[in-house]
């Protein structure tokens, strides 16, 4: 009797899980969520008649050599159960690929684009200790051989062994490495070209536009790697910047980004960097040259001004001329800055006693208060849209329509339940906040709000960053960046 019940507890766990896959497939398509993360370390590669599948420790990557071009990779946001892939290999007879992963086994039919879990993971050659040919990396790079295997190593000396390699019908090999990624070499002439995808760190708390792509950064967690990302969406190129190989960057510790022209600043947790994209060369500001703290919290540029929000105040920099024009605002004080906002009137600072504003028109700073005192403590987030300021607070969120003066606050009575607010974006049909438990939305034609987890399409529930991008919003997370189609006419959340 207890082996049956054993037996009937598992199969319907099972059961719990394929019908919870089965429902995400039904309610998402496969291009609704695609996310991207570390993708370096490469553990398996399978080819079929059009892709070459990367199994890595962050997802799959999938390159169509047809069209000699990165399709979106597959990971937990778009369906495969675990984005560890210990193995991936082709089924000869379905033409379905299956992914070995430390949560099990799980297959996907390219043709369907359908998911299942479980199944008899194909057999495989077994990992020998394959005799490389002598390969001509790219410049930068240098190829050695050892009895053991082969590795990489780059400028600075670090050292990537190869992990996987398969060879193709048309005279390629393709490798895999652990820390440098995947890598596509000319068995005839040994070229080996190695390929960047992905962020640097799959930890991102700060997201910017500009006229290229997107930049990308976080905040070193549980010694993953970190750096700034810069993905350039037209040419599908990524590039890196690490701080112990920039001069003049100071710190790989990203807290935002502001985009200014030719000119990128960087908020660090030791200073101020800034890059100019068309000198290519970095500096770094610090409290030695007169900023509030070297803990940066927020950075907005508005009208040729670099507003810097520290976790001791704020600063003032001219954003053209690259010089401190106020080192401290004597208004704001010493205070911890969360997040800093710009519209037409005011420049926002939000802080750990209230939000402070300067009214650009008057030319004077003031602090506001709301009825009920809901901002008069702590605000950790903000965000403008037309005449309305939303504040994220411990408490809840609140909504200040400047025409009217019309207070509004949202909480556990609004079925809002978010707990610590991390970012907000208002928008014109809806209303996001990114917290520790998800990515809140508020509908405006509804007036409804709902959560989206990683049931959804996250690849994890601390959303730290939000960037608009019309129908598409892209997320900040700890685990990677994530691009959700939100405004899909053919599905209601």
């Amino acid at each position: 009797m207890t082996k049956f019940c054993l037996i009937l507890a598992f199969s319907m766990v099972l059961l719990c899980l394929m019908v919870d896959q089965a429902s995400q497939a039904l309610r998402y398509q496969l291009e609704d969520w695609v996310s991207y993360t570390n993708f370096r370390f490469v553990t398996s590669i399978a080819i079929d008649d059009r892709h070459i599948y990367f199994g890595t420790t962050g997802g799959v990557l999938r390159y169509d050599h047809w069209g000699d071009r990165w399709e979106t990779p597959l990971t937990t946001s778009s369906g495969l159960l675990d984005n560890y892939v210990l193995d991936v290999a082709i089924d000869e007879t379905s033409h379905e690929i299956f992914f070995n992963t430390r949560r099990g086994v799980c297959h996907y039919d390219p043709v369907l684009e359908d998911w299942r879990l479980g199944g008899s993971f194909p057999s495989i050659p077994p990992h020998s200790n394959y005799q490389y040919p002598n390969l001509l990396p790219d410049f930068g790079l240098n190829f050695y051989r050892e009895e053991w295997g082969a590795y990489l190593t780059d400028f600075n000396q670090r050292r990537y062994p190869l992990t996987a390699h398969l060879a193709d019908m048309w005279g390629n090999l393709w490798v895999g490495t652990a820390g440098l990624g995947a890598g596509k070499a000319v068995l005839r002439t040994g070229r080996l070209k190695m390929f960047k995808y992905g962020p640097i760190g799959k930890n991102v708390a700060a997201l910017a536009f500009d006229s290229q792509g997107i930049w990308l950064g976080g905040v070193n967690m549980w010694d993953d790697p970190t750096g700034i990302t810069h993905m350039n969406r037209d040419l599908q190129t990524w590039d890196y910047f690490e701080a112990r190989f920039v001069d003049g960057l100071r710190s790989d510790d990203i807290t935002s980004f502001a985009v200014g022209g030719h000119t990128v600043w960087v908020g660090t947790l030791y200073g101020l960097s800034c890059y100019d994209k068309e000198m290519t060369d970095w500096r770094t500001f610090t409290s030695f040259d007169g900023l509030a703290d070297d803990w940066i919290t927020d950075i907005v540029v508005d009208d040729g001004i670099l507003w810097v929000g520290t976790s001791f105040g704020a600063s003032m920099i001219d954003a053209q001329g690259d010089s401190l024009l106020l080192g401290e605002v004597p208004f704001i004080g010493r205070q911890r800055i969360y997040d800093v906002e710009a519209d037409e009137e005011f420049v926002w600072f939000v802080t750990d006693h209230g939000v402070y504003a300067l009214d650009k028109i008057m030319n004077r700073w003031v602090k506001l208060t709301s009825p009920d005192g809901t901002i008069d403590g702590t605000v950790t987030a903000i965000s403008s849209f037309e005449d309305e300021i939303w504040f994220g607070t411990p408490l809840g969120l609140t909504v200040y329509q400047q025409a009217g003066e019309v207070w509004k606050w949202f909480s556990s009575r609004h079925q809002l339940s978010v707990g610590n607010i991390l970012c907000l974006k208002a928008g014109k049909k809806a209303v996001w906040a990114g917290t520790e438990a998800g990515l809140w939305k508020y509908t405006r034609r509804t007036g409804q709000w709902r959560v989206f987890t990683t049931e959804d399409g996250l690849l994890d529930n601390l959303v730290q960053a939000i960037l608009l991008d019309g129908d598409h919003i892209w997320l900040g997370t700890s685990e990677g960046v994530t691009r959700f189609y939100w405004n899909d006419p053919m599905r209601i959340d």
